[in-house]
Formats: C-alpha cells, structure tokens, sequence
C-alpha cells in the first residue's frame, strides 16, 4: 500500500551538508506537489563539530508536528548514524556510507546495529563523491539521488533545485553536483525494495517553503515597520539577520544594541517618535527587558517583542524546545502590568499573528509579547505564497481637536486616548514612569491611581474583538476539552485526531490569544465540558494554572517533556489515560 506521508532524516558531522540535504530534499518534494515539515538539530557551540540532524516529514496533507518515528535514515557519518537508529520506525530504511575511507569491525559497522526488520543499505557515498568531483563534498548528493530512486520519484524536480541552488556558482559546479545526484539514483549494486508514496494532489497556488522567522520577517515589513533594534540570541537570531537585509530596503533602519536592555529602550524610543518598531529575543533577553516593558505599560507606550522561547531557566539550551516562558511574559512586571500576550501554532499563523501584534500595540497603547519557539522559529515548511502578501499600516487614534485641549491621558470609554507625537506644533506634554493625571503630570493621589489603572485595564476589554478568538474542533457537546497552545498545539491537534477515530468523545481548544481571554467563549466552553485536560511543553504547567486560576475550575494537566518538539504519538499517549469514555 502506498503512503500518504514519509519522515527522511539526514544525519552528520559538520560540514557533511545535513541540513543542506533536508532542504534539496523539501524543495523537490514541494516542487511535486507535496507539503513538508522540517526540523533541524545541531549544537549549541560554535565549534564546527557535532552531530547535525535534518528531518524532512512529507506528507499529501498539511503537516505542523514531527512524526512519531524516522522512515529513512541517511548517514553521512557511520557514527552519528548508528546513534540515530533507536529513533528509527521498526522497519526503517538506512541509506549509509559503505566505504566511508576507513575501515570497520563488522561489530562496530550500521548494518550489526541495525533492527530486525530494518533494511540497511550501503553505498558508497564518499568514494561516489571523490570520483566525480576529486572532493569528499558532495556525498550527501549522492544519497540523495539513491534516495529519489527508492522513493520512485522523478529526477526532474530535483535537477531543478539543484540549478536554483548552484547555478550561481557556475556551470562546472552545477553539473558536478547533478552528475553526483545522477550517479546515486543510477546505483544498482545492492538489492533494495521500493518505498511508493502517494501521490501529491495537482499543484494548486504557489507555495514556498519559509521558516517561522522568514515568516514574520516578511510580517514585519508588510506591517510598516521602520525600526528594529535587538541583540543576538538563538533562536531568535535569524529575525534580525533577515530584517538587516530586507528593511532597508523600504526606508527602515536594524539596530544591533550592546544588549537587549538597550534594545528594548531604542523600541520604546521609536514607538514614542511615532514608528513601529520592534526587537527580538528568548527567554534570557526578555528577562532583562521586564522593567522598561513595565515602563511601556506605565506611559502607554506601543511595543512590539517577539520571544522564541528556548529551554532554560538562565542559559539553558538554546537550541531546544520548550514552552516555559508564559509565566515571564505575562507576569514579569511589578505592579499591575497587563500586556497582550500572543502565540502563533504554526509557521503559517505566525504571518498575521505578528501583524495582529503591530496593530493592536498601536491602536492601545500598549505592550505586545508574541511567544514563538526554536520549533517554529528555526523549522521550515511549505505555505501558500498568498498568505505572505497582507499589508498592515498605522492604527493610531488621531486627536483633532484644539492644541490647547490636549490631554495625552484622556480618560476615555475605551481607555485608549488620542494619540500626539512628540514635536507636533502646539502640542506639548509630560510623559514618564510616574504615575500621572491626564495631562501627564505626575498624580499620586488614590482616586487617580484607581481611575487610572481602572483606564490601562479597560483597553484590554475593548480589543478582545481584534484578536485572535480561540478556535475549536469537535462535537460542542464533548465530555473531554482539550486545550493547548503554542508549536506543541499540531502535535496535539494530529494526536487528538487519532483519538476521535478510536471513539473518544474530545473538544478541542487552540488558544492564541493568552491575555486578554476571551473569557465568555471560554467560559461555556468550560461549563460545556465534562473534563478540562490542559496539553502543553513546559513542567510547571503554565497555561493549566493561569486558566485554573482566572475561572476557578480544575483541569488535568499534561507536562510534555522540554528539549524536543512533541511527536503525536506522545500526545496521544498521555492524553488517553486521562480521557471520560
């Protein structure tokens, strides 16, 4: 029987092209008309040696989640691979070096670790390589093309990401690596059995396939925005590489900052002037930049962060997945500090998530922190070109009345206030971290206090219909509601999948929107339910005690283990034990 979808994991040494061949092996497959997820591994040191892993899941259906094991193993280093085959499916197929230019013991060689049902095959990829091209490079083609041969695909669609990949450098490189890829699909000296996929539905619109960070790169850009200051951080690094390109481009200026305090403090500057603008980081830099988050709040400053989270506390692993940094962005300000807290499920959302962010910050005044993670941040999938295209501009509330009427805190029934920027002829007022009346003079009496708080809380309710609402799948009427949040949501979505075909009766939630809730969606959707279950990638189970605390209800929670992205294998594992039936 054909399948409707293949997981292909690449694995080497560094400089062994790994993640080179993830990606020739995603463009043609795209190129065919399938979708694909890819989710690539490496260290976290800059030392140019370690285990680099690329995984390619193929699929005639959209994918958002890793499969729950490998199909096919490529191994362009015989060690790492034998490293990799307790992560294989039962019957997996090993595409490995068989004269990798040292000898072996049979006992230490990947076909004496392979399983029983496992079907190694060897080729010789790096003497392939040295014959055609005089160079070790290029081995990783050559598992390519033994790879499209097992596959049953076509030569074409990879020929043409090879010429889109190194036309540039020249014809003589080109040819060699086509000749390379040529010379794997034609090897015939060792028996092997074909794996048939089925086939892509026809093309229907163009699709790329983009990264979380390509993704809102292009948010960016399209939403306006004129400044970005940040400081390197893995896995948010990309987000200010790509803007350091494109922006300029469109009259915007990327500021590299000594430190993401300085950063924040350049947003906050910008936003202030009357541009959007924006920074980028994880969870160590968005620790630093609580206090002027809390000053953003305060003088009702627009701000735009976007956090891909990584596993900590404190260093921690950078590149890792983890949900650990709700907690800090909801509540890491002293005070009574609401701020919009947002989080993408996917590489698509996170398109018109960050341009949700950009409007909302503007049109309320307020600070908006959009939680991605390394797993939509530095994955790559294949979207539809049109959803990229959207272009958002200034929301801001316009005042129009006379200079000498201005209150740049106006109390208003919406708690948003009319909007100047500094240097408008006429027009002057006090802005600051103190609290204020509103003209913007200080004020410390009570009642100003409380009218002023009541006003920054206020806001929160009259943007609930300009944000994303929570989305349910599922009979309305079902015992168990399942609810998550965040990358771990397709795992969740696909493993929850499974277990409606076994005849669980499930709701499922995905949340977007973490503050302000939608809180009487939430509400009946709460009351609805026999049994709330909470799914997420963190141990303290941050969303299951925000929701237990702001409704009063109780809730199973489930902690999915931090490091890895979650396979729905493991969802639906954890999950069912859980379940009313």
């Amino acid at each position: 029987m054909a399948r409707r979808q293949i997981t292909i994991q690449t694995c080497g040494g560094a400089g062994d092209g790994s993640v080179a061949t993830g990606a020739l092996i995603a463009r043609a497959a795209v190129k065919l008309g399938y979708s694909v997820l890819v989710y690539d591994t490496f260290p976290a040191e800059i030392r140019g040696f370690g285990k680099t892993i690329s995984e390619v899941r193929v699929s005639v259906e959209e994918v958002t989640a890793r499969a729950d094991a490998v199909d096919v193993l490529i191994g362009l280093n015989n060690v790492f691979a034998i490293e990799q085959i307790k992560t294989l499916a039962e019957d997996a197929v090993i595409i490995y070096d068989s004269l990798p230019g040292i000898t072996v013991k049979e006992s230490e060689s990947v076909p004496h670790f392979a399983g029983n049902y496992m079907s190694p095959y060897g080729v010789p990829l790096e003497h392939t390589a040295q014959r055609v091209t005089g160079r070790k490079l290029g081995k990783n083609v050559v598992a390519v093309g033994f790879l499209a041969k097992l596959l049953g695909l076509p030569k074409e669609p990879f020929h043409q990401v090879l010429k889109e990949l190194f036309l540039r450098k020249g014809e003589k490189v080109l040819s060699q690596n086509i000749a390379l890829f040529d010379e794997g699909y034609a090897y015939e000296e060792v028996e092997y059995r074909l794996i048939e996929l089925e086939k892509a539905p026809p093309p229907g619109e163009e699709r790329v396939i983009i990264s979380g960070n390509d993704a809102m790169t292009r948010a960016a850009v399209n939403a306006s925005l004129a400044v970005f200051a940040g400081y390197p951080i893995t896995p948010a690094s990309k987000l200010m590489e790509n803007l350091a390109k494109e922006l300029p481009r469109y009259g915007g200026i990327v500021v590299q900052t000594e430190d993401e305090i300085a950063a924040i403090g350049a947003v906050t500057g910008a936003w202030f002037a009357g541009k959007r603008a924006m920074t980028a980081t994880s969870g160590p830099g968005l620790s630093l930049m609580s206090e002027i988050i809390n000053l953003g709040v305060m003088t009702e400053t627009p701000l735009v962060i976007v956090n891909a989270m990584r596993g900590g506390p404190s260093t921690g692993l950078p590149t890792k997945v983890e949900q650990a940094d709700l907690n800090i962005a909801l509540w890491g300000g002293h005070g009574d500090s609401p701020r919009v807290v947002l989080a993408p499920t996917n590489i698509a959302e996170s398109y018109a998530v960050l341009q949700d962010a950009f409007d909302v910050a503007e049109k309320y005044q307020t600070p908006v922190i959009v939680l991605t993670d390394k797993f939509i941040a530095m994955s790559h999938t294949s979207v539809p070109a049109s959803i990229l295209e959207e272009k958002r501009g200034s929301t801001r509330l316009e005042y129009t009345g006379p200079p000498e009427a201005y209150r740049r805190f106006a109390i208003t029934e919406t708690g948003v206030s009319p909007w100047v920027v500094p240097g408008t002829p006429g027009i002057s007022y006090t802005t600051s971290g103190l609290e204020h009346d509103e003209t913007g003079a200080p004020g410390y009496d009570v009642p100003n206090h409380v009218a002023m708080t009541e006003k920054r809380f206020r806001k929160f309710r009259a943007m609930l219909g300009d944000l994303p609402a929570p989305v349910f799948e599922g009979p309305e009427d079902g015992k168990n509601l399942v609810v998550s949040w965040g990358s771990s949501f397709g795992a969740v979505e696909e493993g929850v999948k499974r277990l409606w075909n076994d005849g669980y009766s499930i709701r499922l939630c995905k949340m977007t929107t973490i503050f302000p809730q939608h809180e009487d969606v939430m509400r009946g959707a709460f009351e609805r339910a026999e049994k709330v279950i909470v799914v997420e990638q963190n141990r303290f189970g941050q969303l299951a005690k925000f929701l237990k605390g702001y409704y009063g209800i109780s809730a199973d929670e489930v902690h999915l283990p931090g490091g890895e992205p979650p396979s729905p294998g493991e969802v639906t594992e954890a999950v069912k034990e859980r379940l009313l039936v």
